[in-house]
């Protein structure tokens, strides 16, 4: 089975690792060059393993390189959180079809940051979607599923003179658990998709939920106004926002930026 695989950060990797393991028929790999700073860099790592097997490796909008992809004649493109909307052209190439593993349990949870939402919102479980991919972002046939619990150990958020009890995982905590389901839920498909026994459901998409790229800016949205809100809403923003890579929620006091730490 000739396979064309692309994406970013730290599941693309380990999707390739696995694959070049297996010894599969890996044809040309594509990092998005998407990666963010605090994240495993597909496009260095992923090279070094290009080099390392004699695979070409390209850089760039997946789209860009359909003829490349026409003349590989792939039986599947796998991608794994890609960020650029997939053309028709890319899409109609291999025979089975671009797959794409997404971070949320669609239909609901589509679009962007679909872990922040989930914790934000108070979900008691999150998703991870292994889906066919389609011209529309995260619509495509879902091929299989996995939730995990966003239940968790009960730590303290303290600020000013408050002592608010806080349970369940942060969006990092959950971010690292997905990061491995993600592969899991890959692992345990691959050999469906590669003899064709693999489900191809179509998403219910009146319970569509989806989050466009503008509804979050991180920079912004972090520095957290806490009046007037519920404990339970104190204790959702704030797990949301925590995500130590790259930030922590902030207020704002006295004219002075303070992080909000969860604390044991």
């Amino acid at each position: 089975m000739k396979i064309v695989l692309g994406g970013n950060h730290k599941l693309a990797l380990n999707v390739l690792t696995w694959i070049t393991d297996q010894k599969e028929d890996l044809k040309l790999i594509i990092s998005e060059g998407l990666d963010s700073t605090w994240e495993t860099n597909f496009q260095k790592e992923g090279k070094e393993i290009a080099e390392k097997f004699n695979i070409p490796f390209c850089v760039g909008d997946i789209n860009s390189f359909s003829k490349k992809i026409e003349e590989i004649e792939p039986d599947i493109i796998i991608l794994c959180r890609c960020k650029k909307r997939i053309g028709n052209k890319i899409l109609s190439i291999p025979k089975i079809g671009c797959t794409n593993i997404h971070y949320g349990l669609l239909p609901r949870y589509g679009g962007i940051a679909p872990i922040h939402w989930a914790i934000r919102n108070g979900e008691n479980s999150i998703g991870i979607t292994l889906q066919f991919m389609s011209e529309e972002f995260d619509e495509g046939d879902i091929i299989d599923q996995k939730e995990f619990s966003t239940q968790g150990p009960t730590r303290f958020i303290k600020f000013d003179d408050k002592k608010i009890e806080c349970q369940g995982i942060t969006s990092w905590e959950a971010y690292k658990k997905a990061n491995e389901i993600g592969l899991e839920l890959f692992i345990k498909n691959f050999p469906k998709l590669k003899n064709g026994t693999n489900k191809k459901i179509k998403q219910d998409l009146t319970k569509k939920l989806y989050y466009k790229k503008n509804s979050i800016n991180y920079e912004k949205d972090s520095i957290l106004n806490l009046e007037n809100k519920t404990d339970m809403e104190i204790v959702n923003l704030v797990k949301s926002f925590t995500f130590p890579p790259c930030q922590l929620p902030l207020r704002r006091k006295n004219n002075i930026m303070e992080e909000i730490i969860i604390e044991s």
